[in-house]
């Protein structure tokens, strides 16, 4: 509410103060906002200081935890790597002695075949090279793979050989290739029909009792590979005397087992328990100091509240006695000088001549 003036330089004087005294406390209140600032600061960084070493102390432990049980299991599961490899060889031992066993008399037929296969050319005076796999392949093929070979050898001799020739030749023409081809191929048919009828018509039934021979090698040979074949897909390996490698494997992988419940129930029990015993000392530990900081952050906060009172106090005391004769933009130190200045120098006897004449001047 205003109030009458009975002393012009008395009121401006008092209007003068009451406006210093709110742009100290503005200052005040500046200063107390970025002192706020700064311990809101300080309290942030030492609750992230703290978090951070709760984090890294329960990482820390977490690992130590999990590094502890993993070496443990890493140890047993070479300790099985170990046990599985032994009862891997003992059993192919097994197998070995089995497949031998199961095939000895193949085995021992083989043997008296090959040494027919060898004797019986020497008893029938055969030359020794009809007791080739070429020989065989050439003049009395039986399976796929010699007559296979016996194809690759004509097709070699009487179409691959001529042109090889007559590609080294200095001199070339049509004619001497047809000659090389034609030279070859009687060449190889004189050897083929003379090796026929001298040797093969001439031992005929001493090379078919060795084909037949040859096939009841190769039909051992057969009967050898199912058999293996059949005891290496076996599944039933009781017969190899593996029990104390299964016992053995059995409480290993039981270890395991039992390591990882022990590993699971460690870090069940750290994360209900020793994480919050952890979590507990590290903020007792930091707790004075974080305590100062809010304490400091308090106080701050309440003379920020009380010099926030009196701003608005004083705003309200300036706006009620003072605004209503100086205006709000004459509301400064600076500018209410000059009007008391004009007030000594002038003669004027009211605030508003004084104000007149200042804005005339400014003007």
């Amino acid at each position: 509410m205003e109030r009458p003036i009975t002393d012009n330089i008395s009121f401006l004087q008092e209007a003068k103060n009451v406006v210093t005294m709110l742009a100290e406390e503005k200052e005040v209140e500046g200063k107390l906002r970025l002192e706020q600032k700064r311990i809101e600061k300080l309290l942030d960084i030492e609750k992230k200081a703290v978090k951070d070493e709760i984090d890294k102390t329960v990482r820390d432990r977490q690992q130590a935890i999990t590094s502890s049980y993993d070496k443990e299991i890493t140890i047993a599961k070479e300790k099985l790597k170990r046990l599985q490899i032994k009862r891997e060889q003992a059993k192919n031992i097994g197998i070995k002695e089995r497949v031998k066993e199961e095939t000895s008399e193949l085995l021992e037929e083989r043997r008296v075949l090959k040494n027919k296969l060898v004797t019986l050319p020497k008893q029938n005076s055969l030359p020794k090279f009809c007791n080739t796999y070429i020989f065989y392949s050439l003049f009395m093929p039986q399976t796929f793979t010699e007559w296979l070979l016996a194809i690759t050898t004509v097709i070699v001799i009487l179409a691959i050989v001529p042109y090889a020739i007559f590609y080294c030749l200095p001199v070339k023409n049509e004619m001497m290739l047809a000659g090389l081809y034609s030279g070859i191929s009687i060449l190889f048919f004189t050897i083929y029909v003379t090796i026929t009828s001298k040797v093969k018509i001439k031992y005929l039934s001493c090379l078919k009792e060795m084909v037949l021979i040859r096939g009841y090698i190769r039909s051992n040979k057969k009967k050898v590979k199912v058999i293996t074949h059949a005891i290496h897909k076996d599944k039933d390996d009781t017969s190899y005397n593996l029990g104390s490698y299964n016992y053995d494997i059995a409480k290993v992988e039981v270890d395991i087992e039992a390591i990882g419940r022990k590993k699971q129930e460690a870090l069940s029990k750290f994360e209900l328990v020793t994480k919050k015993v952890i979590t507990d000392e590290i903020v007792d530990a930091n707790k004075d100091r974080i305590d100062e900081i809010k304490e400091q952050l308090r106080e701050i906060r309440e003379q920020l509240e009380e010099s926030e009172t009196k701003i608005a106090q004083m705003s309200m005391h300036i706006a009620s006695h003072y605004e209503g004769y100086l205006g709000k933009e004459l509301l400064q130190k600076d500018r209410i000088d000059a009007i008391i200045h004009i007030l000594h120098e002038e003669d004027v006897d009211s605030i508003t001549e004084a104000i007149s004449i200042y804005r005339n001047r400014k003007i």
